[in-house]
């Protein structure tokens, strides 16, 4: 898990994030990230949506959802080009999100890759 957040070489998700939430219980990691799949796919599509209507209010709400819950199971990237989107949507700053766009897309595809992939490790 080196390389700064973002750089496509660290890990899409921490494991020990989760490890550390769960207690080490993986029907407790499986059950956590089940939950952040939905309710992230939700709030993955009304940041997309806003982001398509040049919405800046729902842009700020929607990608600090998504940061708070990344953070929380261990997108550390993922939470990371969120939280520059949340940032510059405070600050009206569209040139900003637009650079982040492309870095967002990229890094939801790789969790939802690591999430697949979790989803097929059985459980000990």
């Amino acid at each position: 898990m080196s390389g700064p957040s973002g750089d496509g070489q660290s890990a899409a998700i921490d494991r020990s994030k989760l490890a550390e939430l769960s207690g080490g219980d993986p029907s407790i990691e499986r059950k956590l990230l089940t939950v952040f799949r939905l309710a992230n796919d939700v709030d993955v599509a009304a940041l997309k949506e806003a982001l398509e209507k040049r919405d800046i209010v729902s842009v700020t709400r929607a990608s600090h959802r998504v940061k708070g819950a990344g953070r929380i199971v261990g997108a550390m990237a993922l939470a990371d080009i969120c939280g520059r989107i949340d940032h510059a949507g405070r600050a009206g700053d569209w040139v900003t999100i637009a650079a982040n766009r492309e870095a967002l897309c990229r890094e939801l595809d790789r969790v939802n890759a690591c999430l697949g992939t979790l989803d097929r490790t059985p459980a000990p």
